[in-house]
């Protein structure tokens, strides 16, 4: 299997955990560990700069849903409005692409 192939099963195990289960892995069940750590490997790696730009557009897909699923200590408060809003930015700063073009992905 090719980095590629590896790289789009781990994607496609991790798309179909959210949509299934509707919330991100959990650090707190072992089954779930590798798809965290794949998860936070590649958030780590877009940090870096070091991502390659195909991959960042599915990448910023599965984002956008795990940011669906995020914890949060205030619910119902409308606060999950800021928290996605200040991740695209975050996002938009890590990968030098403009807020708008990532809010269109």
């Amino acid at each position: 299997m090719t980095q590629d192939e590896r790289w789009q099963s781990q994607y496609d195990q991790m798309m179909e955990f959210m949509k299934t289960n509707h919330r991100r892995p959990s650090k707190h069940r072992i089954e779930e560990h590798n798809m965290l750590n794949w998860f936070k490997s590649n958030k780590k790696q877009i940090a870096k700069g070091d991502y390659p730009p195909d991959r960042l557009k599915k990448f910023n897909r599965l984002l956008k849903i795990a940011d669906k699923y995020r914890r949060m200590k205030y619910h119902g408060s409308g606060d999950h409005l800021l928290h996605l809003g200040a991740d695209l930015r975050q996002l938009s700063r890590l990968t030098g692409v403009s807020f708008g073009v990532i809010q269109k992905l």
